[in-house]
């Protein structure tokens, strides 16, 4: 236990809680709105809406490029552009 808990406001971004986290070793961090307990935010929390940004990400891009129309982006003739999460065979 800790005398000093860090704690976080609703308006607090996820990467300012991470950051609290990591520096107080702390796998927990309450979320404290009008002084009293609103939310507790777990490492595992992060670590999934973090997961969760970077596939969405890896969605985005790949829909950018693909969708572009780049001439970079050029597929044999007859041959569909791989989709996102499909496996090459």
């Amino acid at each position: 236990m800790t005398r000093d808990m860090p704690t976080a406001t609703p308006d607090d971004s996820i990467h300012d809680i991470a950051c609290r986290m990591r520096y107080s070793r702390s796998r927990h961090i309450p979320v404290l709105e009008k002084g009293k307990l609103a939310e507790l935010i777990s490492a595992g929390d992060i670590v999934k809406l973090r997961a969760e940004n970077t596939e969405q990400e890896a969605q985005e891009l790949h829909e950018y490029i693909i969708g572009s129309g780049h001439t970079a982006i050029q597929f044999p003739a007859g041959t569909p552009p791989i989709q996102y999460g499909e496996k090459k065979s």
